[in-house]
């Protein structure tokens, strides 16, 4: 058999030989064979059948060889300079802990959180920062007098038809339950602070876990299908985490998304 046109891509045979377990000489010649076998069959007129699945016919044997020798995909390009990616949002929790107590200890500056029910942050014992509940931290941290941070939290409203429509998808029957949680929560730790930290409630599907802070942004996108679909609308921690510097564009372009998002389509929730 001719077999010029496979001839530059053994290199990556010899690989996907090794994996399977056979050598570079065998895979070649199990491969090359079949096709050898094929023709011959089929220039007497007969069927050909394998073994292994591999060909039925002269076609299908090359097609079998092309696929097992063609190059790996390329890997993909790194994020641009400054992204930081987490494969999770677990993973992320450390630094988004940090970047939050960090903001708060400044004393000034600005914070904005979105999410369904942020009970990350929002729940006692979640998220810790050094050990201590990270919303022991924020609240300690805010309360001293000469602390002026303004925060704005984003949550699913409770009582809304997304909200019924998220404890289907997540089948936990506890996401309107963790988001009064929150609220409850936010009233007793910053309801007298209330001119400065804001909790706000929307109705809409969620579209984004996002924490900015005024030296970071964090963003997790929820997938989302179109409406009209009954069960199948946004879910939480299946995609990455992006982190982004300040000043960055994509920095800006999320900051100026939530602050139009907080005074489009949320309500302000009065303690």
């Amino acid at each position: 058999m001719n077999s010029e046109d496979e001839s530059p891509r053994l290199g990556y045979l010899l690989q996907v030989t090794a994996v399977l377990g056979l050598s570079a000489s065998g895979g070649l010649t199990v491969l090359f064979a079949l096709v050898d076998i094929a023709e011959g069959a089929r220039a007497a007129g007969l069927a050909v059948f394998t073994a292994v699945g591999l060909a039925s016919s002269v076609e299908l044997a090359r097609e079998a060889i092309k696929a097992l020798t063609r190059p790996p995909p390329p890997p993909p390009p790194p994020p641009p300079e400054g992204v930081h990616i987490y494969e999770r949002r677990a993973d992320a929790q450390r630094d988004i802990a940090d970047a939050l107590a960090r903001q708060a200890r400044l004393g000034a500056g600005l914070i904005i959180t979105c999410g369904v029910s942020l009970r990350e942050i929002l729940h006692f014992g979640r998220w810790q920062h050094d050990g201590v509940s990270l919303l022991h931290v924020l609240s300690d941290e805010l309360h001293k007098h000469n602390n002026i941070v303004t925060w704005d939290m984003l949550l699913l409203d409770p009582d809304s038809l997304e909200g019924d429509r998220r404890m289907i998808y997540e089948g936990t029957g506890q996401t309107t339950a963790d988001i009064r949680t929150s609220v409850a929560n936010y009233d007793q730790q910053f309801g007298a602070l209330s001119k400065r930290i804001r909790l706000s409630l929307y109705c809409i599907r969620p579209f984004v876990f996002a924490v900015i802070t005024q030296e970071v942004a964090f963003e997790q996108r929820y997938l989302s299908a179109p409406p009209h679909v009954p069960y199948f609308g946004c879910y939480g921690d299946l995609r990455p985490v992006l982190r982004f510097p300040a000043g960055s564009r994509r920095y800006e372009e999320l900051l100026a998304e939530l602050i139009d998002f907080r005074d489009k389509d949320c309500t302000l929730h009065v303690p």
